[in-house]
């Protein structure tokens, strides 16, 4: 991608015997009836279901890596020297389970074929429904032609925007919404160990965002993701060259 900077009881019936009269020095004494026992049984107490797994980027990775391998060993045919490179893929997941967007970043040494083999796998993943919708940071490294889960990268990249088939007014797009989409990030602790979040999104022929999202390597409030993936949302950019055109933006949470 191309980098720039800016949760009962029954009774017995019957006659009673005659009655006879004591013996004038017998005394007559009354027995209580027994305690009455009660069958009923109460009612099983209900079992709480138990809450969702929530999934990890190794949970993910563990589930595309197979395919991941194949788009990678694919490109290498065609690039033999490509035995090092990596990109962090960003997702987010509806309730339901299903993946609603994918955007790279952070990508290097890599082919834009492979880029886009990998992202399109993840975008066709579903998971099992979770208690609200939810995104992933998934971190892919090639290392000798090893593919492998790396780690997230924490540290904001200054002012830089990575985009991949968009025109040059892209700067001018993002300079424009920048106010609005810090504002989605006044709501979380500076202090935490979050300090970036990505905004990214896939831009259709016609320039119009067809999915956006928000994500982080540390889990941000479902609240945060909504209002900053809608007001990139609502971006409209240069018709992309040819196919798709995908951006991403990295915030930095301590200068909101």
């Amino acid at each position: 991608m191309k980098r720039c900077s800016l949760l009962l009881f029954v009774a017995a019936c019957g006659t009673p015997a005659a009655a006879k009269d004591p013996p004038p020095s017998s005394v007559t004494t009354a027995t209580a009836p027994p305690p009455t026992t009660s069958n009923t049984t109460p009612p099983p107490t209900a079992t709480p279901a138990a809450a969702p797994k929530k999934l990890t980027s190794e949970d993910i990775f563990a589930r595309l890596r197979s395919d991941m391998v194949g788009c990678y060993e694919a490109g290498k045919k065609d690039v033999p020297a490509m035995t090092s490179g990596k990109v962090t893929l960003h997702a987010s997941v509806d309730r339901s389970g299903k993946t609603t967007c994918a955007v790279p970043s952070d990508d290097s040494g890599l082919t834009q074929d492979v880029e886009d083999c990998m992202r399109k796998r993840l975008e066709r993943e579903t998971y099992p429904p979770q208690d609200a919708a939810w995104s992933a940071v998934l971190p892919i490294v090639v290392d000798n032609g090893a593919l492998a889960l790396g780690q997230p990268n924490t540290k904001p990249m200054i002012d830089t925007i990575e985009s991949h088939g968009l025109a040059e007014d892209i700067y001018d797009v993002v300079e424009r919404m920048l106010p609005e989409l810090k504002a989605c990030l006044r709501t979380l602790d500076k202090s935490s160990d979050r300090r970036v979040v990505y905004v990214g999104a896939e831009v259709g022929k016609d320039g119009k965002v067809t999915c956006a999202l928000a994500s982080s390597p540390a889990p941000i409030p479902e609240s945060v993701r909504e209002c900053a993936s809608s007001a990139l949302a609502k971006a409209t950019f240069k018709p992309p060259k040819r196919g798709a055109g995908l951006i991403s933006i990295p915030l930095d949470v301590a200068k909101k």
